[in-house]
């Protein structure tokens, strides 16, 4: 999976002297650390969220949560997608995603849940394909994943670069969580298919497909100004099976394979977010907590542009690095 909080716990590393980072932070507190423009608060813009399960208690919570923070009541829309589940195991990541998705954008229009079965290759598919085909938000955020190898095996990389080609080409944008196993895929090891210690490095698919963005995660280690490190836990790294996209070569250089993560956003346990689980807050972190950060700061950025900005990484690759925050230090184990 993405992360939710299930993310390990590792120690903020040191950093230039500055304002502590607190250890934990709500939408405002994140929205005002990474400089949004207080004009653009993603205006007339849907957004989307990949879910499972059901979500009735996460619609409270997001309520709850947006009276806590003096955030506007989004209007909610669920899409089943296949048979209906009253799974609820979920519900802590759903409450994540749907509260910073929409609180790092408090001027969107409505959100929309595409709810889906269960979390297998197959129903996620499904899910992903029916925000594609519904075609109503320019943003939506994945917080999950499986080691690429297995979805390269069992079919469901191609069909899925299928569905987020056709995204692209409508303009849309889905942010996907690289995982909080650093640098190595966890899942191999428990599966059997390697010897603990000894699995190969490897990154998590869907977040590696061309047609995506990559979000992993940091620490954030003073506010004023801002100074952050690499999360160790944030997965990333070079894909073994998807070929370099155009719009990465100006920036990475020629490698010939898809690099990830694309960006990055606050992730780590000891500086995490403030979500609203089952009417009371708690601190929850992970790749999928920057996820869900990110799409609420394209919605923003498609806000102040009229929705005409088109799939994300073609803009962020081609903006000046002086648009960005750039992290040098710290490491995912390898």
């Amino acid at each position: 999976g993405g992360g939710g909080g299930a993310a390990p716990v590792s120690a903020p590393a040191p950093g230039p002297t500055g304002t502590p980072a607190a250890a934990s932070f709500g939408p405002a507190q994140l929205a005002s650390i990474y400089n949004a423009p207080g004009a653009d608060k993603g205006a007339g813009q849907a957004i989307a969220t990949i879910v499972e399960g059901s979500l009735t208690q996460v619609t409270k919570d997001l309520s709850t949560f947006e009276i806590n923070n003096g955030l506007p009541h989004i209007p909610v829309s669920v899409v089943p997608v296949g048979a209906r589940s009253n799974d609820t195991s979920n519900q802590t990541e759903w409450d994540l995603d749907t509260q910073y998705s929409t609180g790092l954008a408090p001027g969107a229009s409505r959100l929309i849940l595409y709810d889906a079965h269960s979390l297998s290759d197959t129903d996620v598919l499904d899910a992903i394909n029916s925000w594609v085909t519904q075609d109503q938000a320019k943003q939506a955020g994945l917080s999950g994943g499986e080691c690429e190898s297995v979805a390269k095996a069992d079919g469901v990389m191609g069909a899925t670069d299928d569905a987020l080609a056709q995204a692209v080409a409508q303009g849309q944008t889905l942010f996907v969580a690289t995982g909080d196993d650093g640098a190595f895929c966890q899942a191999l090891q428990s599966a059997g298919l390697s010897a603990a210690g000894s699995e190969p490095p490897s990154v998590s698919y869907p977040a590696s497909s061309p047609y995506a963005v990559a979000v992993g995660g940091t620490t954030i280690v003073t506010t004023g100004p801002l100074t952050e490190t690499a999360w160790s836990s944030s997965s990333g790294g070079i894909s073994d099976y998807e070929a370099e996209p155009p719009y990465q070569l100006p920036v990475v250089g020629k490698i010939g394979h898809r690099a990830i993560p694309d960006v990055a956003f606050d992730a780590d346990p000891n500086t995490g977010d403030q979500v609203v689980v089952n009417g009371q807050t708690e601190t929850v972190a992970g790749t999928s907590a920057a996820t869900q950060s990110w799409v609420g700061i394209w919605a923003r950025a498609q806000g102040a542009h009229g929705g005409s900005l088109g799939f994300a990484n073609v803009s962020i690759y081609a903006a000046p690095p002086s648009a960005f925050h750039d992290i040098v230090t710290g490491s995912n184990g390898f």
